[in-house]
């Protein structure tokens, strides 16, 4: 051990925190040591709020606690997240079976990779070893029938590139596909990122083991080759670390140490240079854990000559590089095209480089190369903004990358069982003219968004709507203007208004939608104002708020950090010369008796002090629950069906305690780890 420890571990940005190494070592540890670390993670965790990279560790803290008889309240949460990776990997691994025997049907051989190998492998149960997609390794020779039974059966190439082109297989590894329910699988013909010259796989076939995976003959890489294969694969940067190389690692080593060629992990590492990825692996998991590994291995490993060269591109690999820094980013690039034409001459390489960036940017021509990367790198830099939301322009107006909503009705002419903005009983009211007219001004100045939505209530009943959607236009706060309506009065939508808007979403509910030919015409209609015309279907409904409320600040706290309105969305709300953060802070202190005396508790006024915009971003960004939080489900409500339900009786379907109407699962999900998008809401047909 005196070696290790005389050896300082690269600096690099892939490597877990001291925080994840408790979380690791508690999910890995045997006896007290798997208490202790567990007890002093917990300390430092909020259970309610586990970034995604240790999200994904959560089954196996949760067999390793269990195992070891640590009885804790919070085990119940840790089931929780267990059972939902259990189906969400369930769902993975059909897909994965399904594809494997379409392969083995038209004789095309297999080779399971990474989470498929390693749950079947290793971890022997599918919620231990949570996966995001599918991995599977075919030989070179047999790419293009595989690549032709995934398309026959419904596979999408997510790849512009011709994936049979020998060229294009010299400067990937992979290629991804998604099917029709959106399951992923990454079609490799090479294991190695970088290693894609002709003949790399070799050696991982011929040492491969055959296993039989629901019925299915297939094979996994033998032991040596899956340990070095999972070192290397972790090494690599990614926004979310990449702690699961650790486990899974420490789990092969656990169960098949005897059977590894350490020695050959040394030769692996030469052939396709990946010696310093492999030293720094190795050196970190003897410094972490008590893991059995040959002194003679170690030594030999650590006093291993490395090129230079591999020394640079290792750092490359492992750091996290901005996209503004174009030079770093072809630099590695240079690096990763170097080691596939290793054997080549050096000014082939260099001849040979626009080819390789034509390829990774997956465009078919050279002249395409300088726009495609200034796409990237703007799609890069979105991304990043997205993550803020917010920033101030140049013309010093803070920017919300969100939309404003403005509440043209409070009221509606339908009575949906769980309105998230309480229409059902809410007082007829029209939104004034003049007082949005004056609001608008006074907002603009400071702040512009994205866009506003028009929505209610229903929006349409406004009899001024088109002038309203004038008032918005010309206070230049926004970018876009969409209308939001239930569809039933599309009749009253005029020209006027048409031309005024950008774009117009239809929400169809299962009692109150339109037929086909209805919303065919609107849309022929739409169009020819070049408005952009949109129908989703909402067959369920969440549960939105609830009359009894909670003092339960940890639940409340809970649920707002997995809130989409909060976290993702940003449905901010101009009202009443206040902005609010949502509209649901409007809505439910006029229903709440405990919250009623103060409505605009949850806002903050408008007004022309140099200083707002600092206090909107400061507003917008605020971390903690709102007043209405106590009563509001935020997007963890239970499902429901639809419904059409009288107006005297609406209010007692929330009469209801909020720990009942919490759907558990979704509110231990981290907020990282869920889609973005509404899950009740979907561009498919409705079922009747």
């Amino acid at each position: 051990m005196s070696l290790i420890n005389n050896t300082i571990l690269a600096s690099t940005d892939n490597l877990p925190d001291e925080q994840q190494i408790l979380l690791l070592k508690a999910a890995l540890c045997p006896g007290q040591d798997c208490y202790d670390n567990f007890q002093q993670w917990r300390k430092q965790v909020d259970l309610d709020d586990i970034e995604s990279a240790s999200f994904r560790l959560i089954p196996l803290l949760y067999e390793n606690l269990r195992k070891h008889a640590v009885h804790q309240v919070e085990l119940g949460k840790l089931k929780g997240i267990s059972r939902y990776h259990w189906c969400k990997n369930q769902i993975l691994l059909k897909s994965m079976t399904d594809l494997l025997r379409l392969l083995s049907l038209n004789e095309v051989d297999t080779l399971v990779l990474k989470g498929g190998a390693l749950i079947y492998g290793y971890y022997k149960r599918p919620a231990l070893r949570p996966m995001n997609d599918v991995d599977i390794l075919v030989p070179r020779r047999s790419l293009q029938q595989a690549v032709s039974v995934m398309l026959a059966n419904g596979w999408k190439s997510l790849n512009n590139n011709d994936i049979t082109d020998p060229s294009v297989q010299k400067n990937l590894h992979s290629v991804e596909f998604v099917d029709a329910k959106g399951n992923e699988c990454d079609l490799h013909w090479t294991p190695l990122w970088d290693a894609t010259w002709e003949g790399a796989e070799t050696h991982f076939w011929e040492t491969a083991e055959p296993i039989t995976i629901q019925g299915i003959d297939t094979r996994i890489m033998g032991p040596t080759e899956q340990l070095f294969h999972t070192i290397v694969h972790g090494s690599q940067f990614n926004a979310l670390p990449p702690l699961r190389w650790i486990a899974d690692a420490f789990k092969i080593i656990e169960n098949d140490g005897e059977r590894i060629d350490w020695n050959k992990l040394i030769t692996l590492g030469k052939e396709y240079s990946y010696l310093t990825n492999l030293q720094q692996g190795i050196l970190f998991l003897r410094s972490n854990f008590e893991i059995q590994m040959p002194e003679a291995f170690v030594t030999a490993l650590v006093h291993r000559k490395v090129p230079l060269n591999e020394k640079l591109e290792y750092q490359l690999e492992s750091r996290y590089i901005p996209a503004h820094r174009i030079d770093m980013l072809l630099l590695r690039a240079w690096f990763r095209h170097s080691k596939q034409k290793r054997n080549t001459h050096s000014l082939y390489r260099l001849w040979s480089f626009p080819s390789y960036i034509r390829t990774r940017l997956k465009i078919s021509s050279f002249k395409d190369i300088p726009e495609a990367l200034k796409t990237r790198f703007a799609k890069i830099r979105n991304e990043r903004r997205k993550k803020e939301r917010y920033w101030f322009q140049a013309d010093g107006r803070l920017f919300s990358d969100t939309a404003l909503e403005i509440m043209v009705t409070d009221h509606c002419n339908l009575c949906c069982r769980t309105c998230d903005h309480l229409a059902p009983v809410m007082e007829e009211r029209f939104q004034s003219p003049d007082s949005l007219k004056t609001d608008l001004a006074l907002l603009s100045k400071s702040i512009l968004f994205r866009k506003v939505k028009l929505i209610g209530g229903e929006p349409l009943l406004h009899p001024q709507l088109a002038y309203i959607t004038k008032i918005v236009r010309e206070s230049d706060i926004c970018e876009r203007i969409l209308l939001v309506t239930n569809g039933t009065l599309l009749s009253r939508v005029s020209d006027e208004l048409l031309n005024k808007i950008d774009e117009i979403e239809i929400s169809q509910y299962p009692d109150t939608s339109l037929s086909k030919e209805t919303l065919e015409y609107f849309k022929k209609r739409a169009e020819s104002f070049s408005t952009k015309f949109s129908v989703f279907y909402y067959p369920y409904f969440q549960n939105q708020f609830s009359l009894h409320g909670t003092q339960d600040k940890q639940l409340i706290r809970s649920i707002f950090k997995s809130c989409k309105r909060a976290n993702l969305w940003g449905c901010h709300v101009v009202y009443k010369g206040h902005l609010f953060r949502c509209p649901q802070s409007i809505y439910l202190p006029r229903v709440i008796p405990k919250i009623k005396n103060n409505p605009f508790a949850d806002g903050l006024k408008i007004t022309s002090s140099r200083r707002f915009k600092k206090q909107a971003l400061a507003f917008f960004k605020e971390g903690k629950p709102l007043n209405a939080c106590a009563y509001c489900l935020g997007t963890v409500g239970t499902l429901v069906n639809h419904e059409q339900v009288r107006k005297d009786n609406w209010l007692n379907f929330q009469n209801v305690p909020t720990k009942a109407l919490v759907d558990s699962i979704l509110l231990r999900l981290p907020i990282a780890d869920r889609d973005a998008h509404d899950h009740i809401k979907t561009s498919g047909k409705l079922k009747k």
